[in-house]
Formats: structure tokens, C-alpha cells, sequence
């Protein structure tokens, strides 16, 4: 604990209203104790010059023991520290409460709210050693460097490359300049410098005169610009820089992604039950797909080539449009978007009650998948603004992930009941019927976002900030090769093909080429689809990994017990559809427990633990005998199904949340969703491959014995993929510690 001497009168104090405090008695026996929200205040911006919103800034900023008097300190009580760098009041705080989260901890926030660079602060911290004759020869340097850096910055701003008269070298000249580029760019301040002043005319912004335009700064202003020194900052590329920052205002107002927008318990709850209701209604259509499958082709003549196209080619589709979705997203708001994927979704599902055809249904499946991912892209964003950190985002996130397993096996059980009485296509209907409900309700519930502009500036906007080429690689490699996957799913032997081994050859080309276009695109600060220091967040590419792995397992393992029990057993569509019904309430249990216990059990012993249970399952169903009971094995199969899937969901929307910064969780979000969806079109074409490859292997058994084999061969690599789930949470997640904790 630094000694409280005497300590000068800031500024930012003279004027300041009484802080907040924990108690109202002061008496020197109890006086409230200091915390960080204490700390925190707001600029007054109607004594800056130019007040629009600091790019990059996430947090309010907070004083530092250095800008605080006597006065104020006196009136709380100080807890004594054991390490001066664990008291909030230390100048160097900050740096070190972000070496101690590690690379994968949650994002760390200097004194003036902008995140920081764990590296950079990591590199900060090693300790160097130093001669005289270095440090002289490195201070010539960097003068030499600055005065080159100066006339650069001069040449591209001033009208006459001259600065303003009498002012030559002033570092106010210079903090002026930072602030008004990174206000005109959307970059933040300290990544403002020669190379940034080069764009900014090149975009055609007007060049200044100096002596008109330089005003000397007031002691708010001088105040402002000393707490934005910070060198050891993530950078960030303009277009989210802008996409959620601290919105600064005269009245000292926090409107931000990092506070959410006030909602009323209402509001809130509406939301949380829209989002889901679109996601469990989506589902149920997946559930009845399933189901009604063999009643399906048969009614619709759809081609044997076709068999698992309707089942499969909406997760195929989403996939492939989700990154884009997002970006759109992060550009049109989340509201908007969202919308727009709930109206077009709904009219979608009342189209397929109307088909005549096979090759229809496919086609507006494939649709539907595209509306899907215009839903899924802004869900993350949309519970982050209405909901803060703690019990509730929780609840929210459980709501989300429940609504998927159990819209599913309803679907399933309402499917089956329909198909056996007035027809799949009633389905349909019902479901379409109630995503357009859902959408009245999203109207009205919705936080808003920004205005857009006139329509030039939203098509600027969407022609600059999203980086289509990133978005076209990355959609082709999933598209590519999925589609690759459910070619060969219907005849293995097609693998031989020219056309497939196009396919497959395009895909994995794109992978590299998209991995390298982010680095340039970082390189050149431009925006990134998915920055690849994503994937340096351990945590993170674990929880997409693992989500993939599961998705992959529950879907293909609800599809193959589904076929088991009709095909293999001869039970009606129906008695399939009870037999599935455990799972649905375990389903249900599971994502209510975990949203209430999530912030208590650290997150590598919920997916650890989760995955070998689910494991478990298609255990049992590879060595399963058509002639035992229900109850010897499947129905616990059916109670262990759901637990990876349904915990992995809301622990990795917590996770996304908690280790990237607002600015960034839209982004991340549709990464996680895109994970999601790629593993379930991915594991049901694996799946299907395996199982059809053995199938032809016993084509001489009878045909429910060749069924038999080519299902177990499909359960035995779902039991392998748990357990591949398992280990890789087991390691990626060592470090991640509880999540979910409230936010104080």
C-alpha cells in the first residue's frame, strides 16, 4: 500500500459529485470502504472541444491514487494491501491485474477503460537491463524518429505541412491531431500515427489550416489526453473500434455494449423468450424432419441421392452464412438482422407445408438455413445489451441452449403424433405460424441500436467494414466440404470422382488462403473476418472445438436411435418419438441447473464430466440387441444423450461473453454458432458415410441386420468423438477457471 502523504488537488476533483458508496455512515469507525466503482467518474464534455465518442474506450475511466487529494481519501476507509499492485490505487494496477489473468483470462482495462494487450503488457514486465550509453543512444533515436514521425503527420493534415505558429513540437499539437483522427477513423488514439494520417487523406477528408484550427487545450482536456498514454493496448481495426464503444457524453451518461441498455423485468424476460422461441421453433422443424423422414420421401418421391439432404443441408447452410450473418450484424445492428432472419424463417416454414416435390423441400430448407443464421449471428449480441453479467445472462444463455435439444425432441414427439394422425405438412405450419408470433414479439421487445443513416451511408458502410473476401473463404471451406461430405454420405464409392475430389481439393485450399488473408488484413489494419489471435485465446477455440465434437454426436445420435427404433425394431413413427421423450426432460433439467450452478464448478469439470456421460450413450447403443427391453439400454441411453450438448452451450456463451471484449462478442458469438452448426452437418455427413459403407459391407444379411451394422459402426465413432471431446476440454480448459460470475 503506497503511503497516503499529501496529495495535490486534481482537476477532475474539484467539481466532482459525491461518489457512490457501499454505506452512508462516515464516521472514522465506519467509514464506507473504497472499491473500484468509487474510482470510476466521467469527463465533463461540454468543456472539450470536440466531444464525440473516444473509439475503443469500453469502460468509464478511474482515478489514480496520483490524481486524488487528501480530502477525498479521508473519507473512505483503505484496506491495506499485502502487494501495492493488488490495491486499485496503484499506478501499475492495471498492468499487473492483467499479467495475473494470463493469455486466456478475461479482458483487463487500463485507467482510462481501453483494453489491454496481454502481450504487450507480458513483454512489459520482463526485466531488461540497461547501460547509460543505451538509454542515451535509444532517446536520439527516438527523437529522430518522432521528428520524422511529426513532419509526416504535419504533410498529410495541414494545408501548408506546417503546424501551428509559435507551437513546433508541442505535444498538445499532437494529442489535438490523435484525437481527431481517431474520431474521424473509428481507430483508437494511441494506434493514431503517420500511417493512419496517410489514410485519413486518403479518404478524403479535408486538410486543415493550422493556426484556425489549433486551440490550446483547457485542464479537462490536458486531463483527458494524459490518461489515454497507455502504450501497451490491444489494437483494434476501425470497424470495431466503432462497433461498441463508451458513449461519452455532456450529461455523463454510460450508454454502452459493456453497460447494458436499462430494461424493465418485462423487457427482459421477452427477450430472453424470443430469442429462444425462435431457436426452439427452428429445432422443432428438425424433430419433425427426422421423424417424418421415411413418410416424407415417400410422399415426395425425393431420390435416394437425396435421402438425408432435407435433415442435413439446413445445418449445411447455416454454417456457411453465419460468419457473414454476424458481420452484417456488427454493421446493421442486431436488431435488425434478427428480425429479418425471424420474418424470413417463419414464411420459409409455411412455404414447406406447401411443397410438392422432394427437391423442393431441400431447396427451401437450404433457405431456411440462411434465415437461421441471421437469427443465431445476433442472439449473443442482443442478451449481452438487455442483460448484465451474473445469474440472469446466465439464465438467458441456458434459455438459448435449452430451447435447441428441447425444440428438437418435441419436434420429434409432436412430429411423430402429426405424421401418425393429419400429416407432417400440418407441422409446418404450426411452426411457421409461431416464428412469425415470435417476430411481433421481437418488435416490440428488442433493444434498438444505432440509427443507420441515409442509405448511401448503410451501403458504405456494408461495402468497407465487412470483409468480404475473408467471408467468401470461410464460408466456401465449410460449404465445400460439407457439401463434399454429403455427396459421398449416399454413395461412398463417388469419393473416386473427379468432381468430388474438386470439391474436396477447393476446401482445403481455402483454409490456408483464408487463414493468411486475416493476417494480412490485421497487418494492414483493415477489418478481419475472425483475427486469427482469436485462436490464440486457448479457452475459446477449446469451447468451438468441443461444441463442434458435440453438436456432431447429438444430432447424428437423435437421428440413428430415431431410424434405430423404425427400422431396425419396426415401431411406428410414434413409438419412436416416446421412446426419445427422456432425453427432452433431462434436456430441460440439465439447462436450468446449469444456468443457477454454472458460476460455481469450474468450466473444465462441467465439460469433462458432461462428456464422458454423454459418451456413454452411444456406448450403449453400439452394443445394444434389438431384442432387449427399452429399458436395458436404450433408455439410459436417451438420459445421458443430452448432457455435453446442453452444458457446452451455455458455458460457451459464457465464455464467449467473458474472454472477448463487447466490442468483440458479436464476432466471437457467430465463430461459436458457426462451430455449432459446422459440427452438426459435419457429424451427420460422417455419420451417414460410415454407416452406409458398412451397411453395403453386410449386404447380404437381411436388411434390418445390414441396417444393424451400419448404425452400431455409426454409434461406435460417436462414442470416439466424446471421448476426443473430453480430453481436448480436459487440456484446453485447464486455465479457464469458474465462469459466469457476477460482475460487480
Amino acid at each position: 500500500m503506497l503511503a497516503r502523504g499529501h496529495k495535490r488537488q486534481s482537476s477532475k476533483t474539484d467539481n466532482a459529485p459525491e461518489l457512490k458508496t457501499k454505506q452512508t455512515k462516515t464516521t472514522d469507525a465506519q467509514k464506507p470502504t473504497l472499491t473500484e466503482k468509487d474510482l470510476e467518474f466521467d469527463f465533463d464534455h461540454s468543456q472539450i472541444w470536440d466531444p464525440r465518442a473516444t473509439p475503443g474506450r469500453v469502460k468509464r475511466p478511474r482515478y489514480e491514487e496520483c490524481e486524488l487529494s487528501e480530502e477525498f481519501l479521508n473519507k473512505f476507509h483503505i484496506p491495506k494491501h499485502r502487494n501495492k499492485h493488488t490495491d486499485p490505487l496503484d499506478t501499475f494496477y492495471d498492468l499487473h491485474r492483467c499479467h495475473r489473468k494470463g493469455p486466456d483470462g478475461s479482458p483487463a482495462y487500463d485507467s482510462a477503460g481501453f483494453q489491454l494487450d496481454y502481450e504487450k503488457v507480458a513483454k512489459w514486465m520482463k526485466p531488461v537491463a540497461y547501460n547509460k550509453k543505451s538509454m542515451v543512444d535509444g532517446m536520439e533515436r527516438h527523437l529522430k524518429t518522432v521528428e520524422v514521425e511529426e513532419k509526416k503527420i504535419y504533410d498529410s493534415l495541414f494545408i501548408d505541412g506546417k503546424g501551428p505558429e509559435g507551437e513546433m513540437g508541442s505535444t498538445q499539437v499532437m494529442d489535438q491531431i490523435k484525437d481527431q483522427v481517431s474520431k474521424d477513423l473509428g481507430v483508437p488514439w494511441h494506434q493514431i500515427d503517420s500511417k493512419q494520417l496517410k489514410k485519413w487523406e486518403d479518404q478524403g477528408f479535408t486538410k486543415v489550416d493550422a493556426d484556425q484550427w489549433w486551440h490550446r487545450l483547457n485542464q479537462i482536456e490536458r486531463d483527458r489526453f494524459m490518461k489515454m498514454t497507455q502504450t501497451l493496448l490491444e489494437d483494434m481495426v476501425p470497424s470495431t473500434a466503432e462497433a461498441q464503444t463508451y458513449v461519452e457524453s455532456p450529461l455523463n451518461t454510460v450508454a454502452n455494449s459493456s453497460t447494458p441498455e436499462v430494461a424493465s423485468r418485462v423487457q427482459k424476460i421477452a427477450v430472453t423468450f424470443q430469442l429462444s422461441g425462435v431457436n426452439f421453433a427452428a429445432s422443432a422443424t428438425n424433430g419433425l424432419i427426422v421423424v417424418g423422414l421415411p413418410q416424407m420421401t415417400a410422399d415426395l418421391s425425393l431420390p435416394p441421392s437425396l435421402a438425408f439432404w432435407p435433415s442435413s443441408v439446413q445445418g449445411l447452410a447455416t454454417a456457411s452464412t453465419l460468419l457473414l450473418a454476424g458481420a452484417l450484424a456488427d454493421v446493421l445492428g442486431a436488431r435488425s438482422v434478427d428480425l429479418l432472419g425471424c420474418i424470413l424463417s417463419g414464411a420459409l416454414m409455411l412455404a414447406c407445408g406447401f411443397v410438392r416435390a422432394g427437391e423442393q423441400l431441400v431447396a427451401l430448407r437450404a433457405l431456411q438455413g440462411v434465415a437461421l443464421a441471421l437469427h443465431l449471428s445476433s442472439s449473443v449480441a442482443l442478451v449481452t445489451r438487455t442483460l448484465g453479467r451474473g445469474r440472469g445472462r446466465n439464465l438467458a444463455f441456458a434459455c438459448l441452449g435449452l430451447s435447441q435439444p428441447l425444440g428438437f425432441s418435441f419436434g420429434l414427439v409432436l412430429g411423430g403424433v402429426l405424421v401418425e394422425t393429419i400429416g407432417w405438412r400440418s407441422g409446418w405450419f404450426l411452426y411457421g405460424g409461431i416464428n412469425l408470433v415470435l417476430s411481433a414479439v421481437g418488435f416490440w421487445s428488442l433493444p434498438k441500436s444505432e440509427p443507420l443513416g441515409t442509405l448511401h451511408d448503410v451501403m458504405q458502410s456494408v461495402a468497407t467494414k465487412i470483409d468480404w473476401l475473408g467471408t467468401l473463404l470461410a464460408s466456401a471451406f465449410m460449404a465445400l466440404l460439407s457439401y463434399f461430405l454429403a455427396i459421398i454420405s449416399t454413395d461412398v464409392y463417388r469419393i473416386k470422382e473427379a468432381s468430388s475430389i474438386v470439391l474436396l481439393s477447393l476446401s482445403l485450399v481455402a483454409l490456408p488462403l483464408f487463414v493468411g488473408w486475416m493476417h494480412l488484413q490485421v497487418k494492414r489494419g483493415l477489418p478481419a473476418l475472425i483475427p486469427n489471435a482469436f485462436w490464440r485465446n486457448h479457452s475459446f477455440t477449446t469451447i468451438c472445438v468441443t461444441i463442434a465434437l458435440s453438436n456432431a454426436v447429438i444430432n447424428s445420435l437423435e437421428l440413428f436411435a430415431s431410424l434405430f427404433f423404425q427400422e431396425v425394431q419396426h415401431l411406428s413413427a410414434l413409438n419412436a418419438a416416446i421412446r426419445i421423450l427422456p432425453s427432452v426432460v433431462v434436456g430441460v433439467a440439465l439447462n436450468f441447473t446449469t444456468g443457477l450452478v454454472v458460476h460455481r464448478i469450474p468450466a473444465i469439470w462441467l465439460v469433462v464430466i458432461t462428456s464422458v456421460l454423454t459418451a456413454i450413450s452411444p456406448l450403449l447403443m453400439a452394443v445394444i440387441d434389438p431384442a432387449w427391453t427399452y429399458w436395458t439400454a436404450a433408455f439410459f441411453a436417451q438420459v445421458l444423450m443430452p448432457f455435453s450438448a446442453d452444458v457446452l452451450f451455455t458455458v460457451g456463451l459464457i465464455v464467449v461473453t467473458e474472454t472477448f471484449s463487447e466490442d468483440k462478442q458479436a464476432v466471437a458469438g457467430s465463430v461459436f454458432n458457426a462451430a455449432s452448426q459446422f459440427g452438426n452437418a459435419m457429424g451427420l455427413a460422417v455419420m451417414q458415410v460410415i454407416s452406409t459403407l458398412v451397411s453395403k459391407q453386410h449386404a447380404g444379411s437381411k436388411p434390418a441386420e445390414a441396417l444393424l451394422q451400419g448404425y452400431k459402426a455409426s454409434f461406435w465413432a460417436m462414442f470416439s468423438f466424446m471421448v476426443l471431446c473430453a480430453v481436448i476440454g480436459g487440456v484446453g480448459l485447464r486455465r479457464a477457471g469458474k465462469v459466469g460470475l457476477k460482475q460487480e
